[in-house]
């Protein structure tokens, strides 16, 4: 994998614009509670992988992921939302990002979050696995 460069933009002609998009996509979920980007991100009608400090690894439906990603934004209170860092390989990335909130308790957390992306057929990234962390990971 190569290590992509979050922080700079790329027109809409170059390779990686599809990947910038994605990213910003996920960022935008978290910091401005966008639905329509968690829309983008979503593959219909598939699977996604939960990944964890948990035993063992599993799949969900994808619409089942989409609707816990949507109680997840809407139940807690973002504080940052930082993307830590990008590595894209043929058609595949891996998101490392990390998530301070307070929940309805008002109490900070702070968790790690990798997300895995596929591009599909229309040349648009989507999550095909998520894992979330609760130590420092990155």
């Amino acid at each position: 994998p190569i290590r992509w460069d979050y922080n700079r933009r790329y027109d809409r002609y170059s390779p990686y614009y599809a990947l910038d998009t994605a990213v910003d996509d996920i960022s935008n979920v978290f910091n401005r509670r966008d639905m329509r980007a968690l829309d983008r991100l979503v593959p219909r009608n598939d699977w996604v992988q939960i990944k964890g400090e948990w035993e063992r690894d599993y799949e969900i439906r994808s619409d089942d992921y989409y609707d816990m990603m949507r109680d997840l934004v809407n139940s807690t209170n973002t504080r940052s939302f930082r993307i830590d860092r990008v590595e894209e390989a043929r058609g595949y990335a891996r998101v490392l990002a990390t998530h301070t909130y307070s929940d309805a308790g008002r109490y900070d957390s702070r968790v790690s979050m990798e997300f895995i992306l596929e591009q599909d057929r229309r040349g648009s990234y989507v999550i095909t696995e998520f894992g979330t962390y609760l130590n420092d990971r990155w």
